[in-house]
Order: C-alpha cells, then structure tokens, then sequence
C-alpha cells in the first residue's frame, strides 16, 4: 500500500530527508530507499512525542485514561483538537494535533484529520480537544462535529469511540458516556 505525503512533511538536511520542524507533525523517516528526490518512497512511523508521554502499552479503556493522557492541553490559550489513534486492543499508537484555532471554535479539514490514522493503521479514533474558557460542557458545534466525524468515520473503515472535552481543574465531559455517539 502506498500513501502520498506532502513534500512539506520533510526538508533535506545535508544528505538525509527529515521531519520539517516547521511542520506540525508525528511523522519521521524510517527508511529512505536510495534514488533520486522527487522519485523516493519513504516509509513513516508515529514516533512518540514527550509532550504526551510514553505510549507503549497505554491502553485507552474509558474516558478517564485519556483525560489522563491528554490532560497537558487544558492549559492551551486556545481551542486546540487532537487525535488519539488506536489498535484494535485499544492501545495509543500516537497523538495528532488536528487544529488549532482561537478562543471559541476550530475548523477542522477532513482531510487531515484522517491522513494520520490511515498512515498510522489506526482501527479506533477518539477526538480530544479543550476550551479554554475551562467549562469543559459540548457546545452544538461540538456535538455537530461528533456526529459528521463519526458518519465519516464509519464510511472509511474507523470506530470513533469518544469526543472528549476537556476544561480546567480536572474537568472534561465524554461525549460517548452522554449517548452522543
């Protein structure tokens, strides 16, 4: 199976191609075939980020485990979403920063939002994301997304198992233990 990655995933540095750090991403080579540039098939993996800690063998089984893993970003000055991709055992194959928005909403584009899953053989997707105001309740745009992305979701082959929203003082709400997916 092959993926497309944008160029802009990877610079040259001297004679290795690596992550651009400019580029918000959890991408890095792993394996570069020799051949020329604009010809390379490059094999990526999620790495782990020390910003959300170790995932090896974190296993997501309710809502509190992802608090618990995600709990860092309700001190972001703005909305920000994330996604947390999972095996079919539930175990975190990686954090993806979907968005980044302003004070009060986000746009989230489709097509990003699952190019990390599907380069990642994710099977399970939980959405995660804050508000910054620390009242963590679902807005309607919030449960809007839910429902489009768990359609969507579905349509491709992924389980989305929660949105979680997370506010202040360890407070988040699932959107999974309301019924809303």
């Amino acid at each position: 199976m092959r993926y497309k990655i944008p160029k802009e995933t990877f610079i040259m540095v001297g004679d290795e191609l690596v992550c651009n750090p400019d580029r918000p991403t959890y991408l890095d080579v792993i394996e570069v075939p020799m051949g020329k540039f604009a010809d390379l098939r490059v094999r990526v993996a999620l790495v782990r980020s020390e910003e959300y800690g170790q995932y090896e063998d974190f296993k997501i089984g309710c809502s509190e485990d992802v608090y618990n893993l995600m709990q860092t970003i309700d001190t972001e000055p703005q909305e920000t979403i994330h996604l947390v991709m999972l095996n079919t055992r539930n175990v975190v194959l990686g954090v993806q920063e979907i968005a980044r928005g302003g004070l009060t909403h986000t746009v989230i584009e489709p097509k990003l939002f699952y190019q990390a899953p599907i380069i990642a053989d994710a099977t399970s997707l939980i959405i995660v994301h804050n508000h910054p105001s620390g009242n963590p309740e679902p807005s309607s745009d919030d449960i809007a997304l839910t429902n489009e992305m768990h359609k969507t979701s579905e349509m491709l082959g992924f389980r989305l198992l929660d949105h979680v929203i997370i506010g202040s003082d360890e407070n988040y709400v699932s959107l999974a233990h309301r019924g809303l997916i």
